[in-house]
């Protein structure tokens, strides 16, 4: 009987020595995962503050993702549009130093050191993958315009991303829009042109951007 209870005994302590090591080597993984949880919330609570510290950018030049030579992309054209748009949209202090003549004495310095000099603290950058403009009138078209791309907003200081977004659109016939879906990107009669999209665009991601400032402040 004695013998019976020890062997017993000694089963249930190697059970329970097995479950222990088991538990253990199953803690590392845990602790894996609980340290990318809290290394993204981390970030997004960084983005959040940095978003609601957010009280004045300063607006790059337009620039183009790949040396590719879009027909319609005009730089002084492009870069007008953005900043006017921007300007318009954003509840907060807009600067460009390509498009305000009265810092014409800082073009020649990079985007940081402009910031630094105007004392402003973030970035806008807006990056186009795609310009392609309408082959014909905008009666009639051969080919449609289509624009893609990115706007970001960076923190001079160190260069982390506050926000982003993107935006990319093809221009279609009203009555394709019609039958797939309301689109209010055809916010003209006729066929737009990539200008025009782009326009359209930038106003886009400025209210995103200015929604999401304030849901920061909000949440």
């Amino acid at each position: 009987m004695i013998k019976l209870l020890k062997k017993n005994q000694f089963t249930v302590t190697a059970i329970l020595l097995i479950l222990t090591i088991s538990g253990c080597m199953k803690q590392p993984h845990n602790f894996v995962v609980d340290h990318e949880t809290k290394a993204v919330k981390t970030e997004n609570l960084k983005q959040k503050h940095d978003l609601i510290q957010l009280n004045s950018v300063l607006v790059a030049p337009v620039k183009l993702a790949r040396a590719t030579d879009f027909i319609n992309f005009k730089q002084e054209i492009v870069d007008s549009i953005a900043y006017g748009v921007i300007k318009e949209e954003i509840e907060f202090e807009v600067v460009s130093v390509n498009q305000d003549p009265k810092f014409s004495n800082l073009k020649s310095l990079s985007i940081s050191e402009q910031a630094n000099r105007l004392n402003i603290g973030a970035v806008i950058l807006i990056e186009v993958e795609k310009f392609d403009e309408r082959i014909g009138t905008r009666v009639s078209a051969e080919q449609t315009a289509a624009v893609s791309f990115s706007m970001i907003v960076k923190k001079i200081s160190d260069n982390s991303i506050i926000w982003k977004d993107g935006f990319s659109y093809q221009d279609q016939a009203l009555s394709d829009n019609i039958l797939k879906k309301k689109d209010k990107s055809k916010k003209t009669k006729g066929w737009s042109s990539s200008s025009q999209l782009f326009e359209y665009g930038v106003r886009e991601l400025s209210k995103k951007l200015q929604k999401a400032r304030l849901e920061a402040y909000l949440n």
